[in-house]
């Protein structure tokens, strides 16, 4: 509805030929319980809570939280991304709500001891990322996150959001 990869693809070129690059938004933490990847692994993926329930976008919404630990969501994810960014020629790539770090995963099936905290998949993530824009031919491509990511993750990032900015002396900036 929105045209297509050809039509993106068209669309960055543009922008890119007037000095302006173009990053695409991926969700760091979540999928639609009704798509492809969703129906295949979602239940098996899902982040489990502390009372052990699975954890949804709120609202009703069809979304959930995935575990950020499972190696197989971090490679999914990592070839999505190059494979998409390859396609239209976009100079960027953004994993939505990772740095934050305030999720633990209480499940008893992904590989994790139960209540495990989501910096460590986030690190792994993003290094993913980094390895399949990589083999793409995409070393150039800029990922950026959503939070100022710990210091152990700086290495795999190229920029993050600072919600503090507004606040912030623009001296030290």
């Amino acid at each position: 509805e929105l045209g297509g990869p050809a039509d993106l693809r068209r669309n960055i070129a543009l922008a890119a030929e007037r000095g302006i690059p173009t990053g695409l938004y991926f969700e760091g933490y979540l999928i639609d319980k009704t798509s492809g990847i969703g129906r295949r692994s979602g239940e098996a993926w899902q982040l489990i809570n502390a009372a052990g329930r699975r954890m949804w976008w709120p609202g009703g919404s069809p979304e959930l939280f995935v575990c950020p630990l499972i190696p197989e969501w971090q490679q999914y994810l990592a070839g999505r991304m190059a494979a998409v960014a390859r396609d239209v020629a976009a100079q960027a790539v953004y994993l939505d709500e990772h740095g934050l770090g305030n999720r633990r995963c209480f499940a008893n099936t992904h590989g994790h001891a139960p209540g495990a905290g989501a910096i460590p998949g986030e690190i792994r993530m993003a290094g993913e990322v980094r390895r399949a824009l990589d083999r793409a031919g995409l070393r150039q491509t800029a990922v950026y996150t959503e939070f100022n990511p710990v210091d152990a993750a700086a290495p795999c990032y190229d920029a993050a959001f600072c919600y503090a900015l507004q606040h912030a002396d623009p001296r030290l900036s």
